[in-house]
């Protein structure tokens, strides 16, 4: 605390004459009325993080002036040093929506996405079966310049050349040193070279591939801070190289049309979801990732359930969609940070991608947030545009 403080000791001398701010006192982060309260640093956790990335050197010019920007919100006659630290999920300038883009060639069709060779074959069970999610993806980090590459995040691959995944996944880590590198896809069991089929053991997969990451595009208005849900959660990864789609490497159908979901719609309370993943949702936990592929099916909540558990009330979760804590859930395992929240529709035939993992209790059976992806369609195919 003593050292982070030191990097805004300048910024005092700024604030003085200003009148003085005390603690808990109202400011407001940012010109659109973003509201936040006059704190220590040791009071925003989110705040004192940065700084501390700033008295080392890890972070920019830009950064340093944000903290002294905020700072001056709360000026202070004598130590301790107070600075606003914000409260609510940021507030955007009133602009007119963009316009729709529909009958998008940037996702792949009906006839390419969805497709699982297995069907339902093992839906609400706890270990995934080959191809039954051609598009589940993990993406890989480093944690040092000469570390092994490991799982941390869940994704999916939604184009040949892009994975879909939560932006805290790839951005604004709480360690510097961890760097997402690459994705791998066609992975059923980290344990095993050749993944088969525990019903029929003759059949087996490919082996899977391991893409690099070329660019990360993550939402410019996502906010990594655990207090505001994690707020616009969402990136998109953009692979170095084009993949082969097959049985076992395949994308998933974005959902950009209600009407796909056969007169239901994504955020129906009880309508029943299936979430898949390996099982750990950052870098840097204390339990190990789970080598087989789990998957379980959850019912949807409403968000007001979400909004209770979570003490997010006041705050309101718009973007979101609650799922868990169902009466045959508690057995299963529960899906990665970054990994899809889906719908089968026409018996399993075809799947479509409704939601991203974003947060949650980390425990299996128990209600969890996701980011809404009906509602940042425009936003994703602005971003496969990208070159």
């Amino acid at each position: 605390m003593h050292t982070a403080a030191l990097v805004l000791t300048c910024c005092l001398a700024a604030a003085l004459g200003q009148g003085t701010a005390t603690v808990g006192q109202t400011c407001r982060v940012d010109d659109a009325g973003t509201r936040g309260d006059c704190r220590t640093l040791s009071q925003c956790p989110e705040l004192l993080r940065i700084a501390q990335l700033a008295r080392s050197g890890r972070v920019g010019s830009e950064a340093v002036a944000d903290l002294r920007r905020l700072v001056a919100k709360c000026p202070t006659g004598s130590p301790p040093l107070l600075i606003c630290c914000q409260n609510e999920v940021t507030r955007r300038v009133t602009t007119p929506p963009p316009e729709r883009i529909a009958g998008s060639p940037l996702l792949p069709g009906e006839d390419v996405c969805g497709k699982s060779p297995t069907g339902m074959r093992v839906i609400g069970g706890v270990d995934a079966e080959i191809a039954q999610f051609p598009w589940m993806a993990s993406v890989q980090y480093v944690t040092g310049p000469d570390s092994e590459r490991q799982h941390g995040c869940g994704a999916t691959l939604i184009t040949s050349r892009h994975v879909l995944t939560a932006a805290h996944c790839v951005t604004f880590l709480s360690d510097p040193a961890v760097q997402p590198v690459s994705v791998i896809l066609g992975e059923l069991d980290f344990g095993s070279e050749i993944d088969c089929s525990k019903e029929f053991p003759d059949e087996c997969a490919d082996p899977p591939i391991e893409v690099e990451i070329s660019a990360i595009f993550f939402h410019p208005e996502f906010q990594n801070i655990a207090r505001l849900a994690l707020p616009r959660d969402i990136a998109v990864v953009q692979l170095a190289e084009e993949v082969t789609f097959t049985d076992f490497i395949r994308p998933i159908c974005v959902l950009t049309d209600l009407s796909v979901l056969e007169g239901t719609t994504d955020i129906d309370p009880d309508g029943q979801v299936v979430v898949a993943g390996w099982g750990r949702s950052e870098i840097g936990g204390q339990n190990d990732f789970t080598a087989i592929l789990q998957t379980a099916t959850l019912p949807v909540r409403p968000l007001t359930s979400c909004e209770r558990d979570f003490d997010f009330e006041e705050l309101g979760l718009e973007g979101r969609i609650c799922a868990g804590a169902g009466p045959n859930s508690s057995d299963t395992c529960r899906g990665d940070s970054g990994g899809p929240l889906m719908v089968p529709v026409r018996q399993g035939v075809r799947w479509y991608q409704t939601g991203i993992s974003s947060f949650g209790t980390g425990e299996c059976g128990k209600l969890a947030g996701y980011t809404r992806v009906l509602d940042y369609t425009d936003w994703i195919l602005e971003q496969l545009r990208m070159p």
